[in-house]
């Protein structure tokens, strides 16, 4: 049986609240576009996931971009959905949006063919300069090289990876005059929540200790104007500074906003930031943006950049990077072990994360051991014991083996029947989240095509 569709608009938090009963157990339908009276930028991870605290049963999330189909993007905070998300295109929203308009109540059903794996990825480092200055300090500047299956990425990330390769290849052509080390990294996994950066981060203690700046060049090398928008400690004046010898050859822009940030995880320089590291985010210098409208879509191709713009965001990159290294006047002030754990709670750890966290059965995570089965969020267990109808948490991930294959095969053959959903469990929770399977109960609900279950 379908669902109902329940229109929320752009996704304002005060609309999830509001109708907080009208989304039990039915779908959200929830625009790409920012609420307009929003005091920040509200993230598709964050309505997805106030989704899932309303137990919804399901998640849509419309492009507002015409003409150039579905958006794609990571819902999850470094884990495994809880609930199937789908991206459609913004006229197939409109359509959705005028069906409910018109009959007042609009059913659907959701299936994914999707499927879940545990993938291995890398960062590349390399290091130019600074071998004979005897300091261990380091200036980083990193770019994220993974992007999504629908499109080539060519803008985002690939155009700043680009540059920032050019960077790298000239600086190395005069290395020896640079004082300190230049780490170029190029970041994995950025899109599935930053697990290339927090694993650099989390692996590198020694060296985040010596890092003085941390540039984040991802997607910057599209069109549009350059400026540098800083993230965490206030270098603003000292920077102004330091620039000003680059005034004659070229002009930077650098804006400060407030030190703080939306409440999601965006980039890669925020691990940085949360250590204390003063970070630059190459960016449109009056929005603070670089967002074109075929941004995660299939229209992301190479044919849509120019080579003048990355060679524009090389020549400035490397600029900076070189002053930034040879600078011995750089102000060493860096937060405390307590101003660092106060950062982290504010910026890694958003309000939103916390209550999934909170609310999560025991989770399979990227960043730590991963568990095949979990107790069912409420509102996808079996209707004998959940307040839901029925179950449509479609789309979750396991193996089904041995006897199961046995009872699929049985029950197919006696009812004529196909298994269009199975759901399964572990209980109790201490053998979940055991990583031995003594004890472990596997519990599973199989749907069949004829409506029998």
């Amino acid at each position: 049986a379908g669902r109902r569709i329940s229109e929320l608009g752009h996704g304002a938090a005060a609309d999830f609240e509001a109708r907080a009963a009208e989304l039990k157990c039915n779908i959200v339908l929830a625009a790409g576009t920012n609420p307009p009276d929003a005091d920040r930028w509200i993230h598709r991870t964050e309505k997805y996931n106030r989704s899932v605290l309303a137990d919804a049963a399901a998640f849509i999330w419309t492009g507002h971009t015409d003409g150039v189909g579905p958006f794609t993007g990571a819902v999850g905070f470094n884990c495994w959905g809880r609930i199937s998300a789908v991206m459609v295109s913004k006229e197939t929203g409109l359509l959705l949006q005028r069906l409910i308009h018109r009959h007042g109540s609009v059913e659907a059903e959701i299936e994914s063919a999707d499927t879940h794996e545990l993938k291995t990825s890398w960062n590349i480092i390399g290091d130019i300069g600074g071998e004979h200055s005897g300091s261990d300090e380091m200036v980083v500047i990193g770019n994220h090289y993974d992007g999504h299956d629908i499109a080539q990425g060519a803008h985002d990330p690939k155009s700043g990876l680009v540059a920032m390769l050019e960077m790298a290849r000239v600086l190395a052509q005069r290395a020896n005059p640079i004082k300190r080390k230049l780490r170029f990294i190029c970041l994995g996994v950025e899109e599935l929540g930053l697990i290339g950066a927090h694993a650099y981060v989390d692996t590198h203690a020694d060296d985040i200790a010596e890092t003085r700046l941390m540039l984040n060049m991802d997607a910057a090398g599209g069109p549009g104007a350059k400026g540098l928008t800083l993230f965490g400690q206030d270098i603003n004046d000292h920077l102004a500074s330091l620039t000003a010898s680059m005034t004659d050859e070229v002009c930077i822009d650098v804006s400060v906003p407030e030190p703080e940030e939306p409440g999601h995880l965006f980039a890669d320089h925020f691990p940085f930031m949360a250590q204390g590291i003063p970070c630059g985010f190459v960016r449109e210098p009056e929005s603070g943006v670089i967002i074109t409208a075929y941004y995660h879509t299939k229209a992301d191709t190479v044919d849509k950049l120019r080579a003048h713009d990355m060679q524009e965001l090389a020549f400035l990159g490397a600029r900076l990077a070189w002053r930034a290294a040879n600078d011995d006047s750089w102000s060493d002030v860096r937060p405390n072990a307590a101003e660092v754990a106060k950062t982290r709670a504010e910026y890694d750890r958003n309000q939103i994360s916390r209550q999934i966290e909170a609310s999560s059965s025991p989770e399979a995570t990227w960043r730590g051991h991963s568990t095949p089965f979990r107790t069912p969020p409420s509102g996808c267990a079996p209707a004998t014991t959940a307040s839901c109808a029925a179950p449509v948490c479609i789309g979750w991930s396991g193996e089904i083996s041995g006897c199961g294959c046995q009872h699929i095969a049985i029950l197919r053959l006696l009812t004529g029947a196909e298994v269009s959903e199975v759901i399964a469990w572990g209980s109790p929770e201490e053998a979940v989240k055991s990583e031995a399977d003594e004890g472990l109960t596997i519990n599973g609900l199989f749907r069949l095509s004829n409506g029998l279950s």
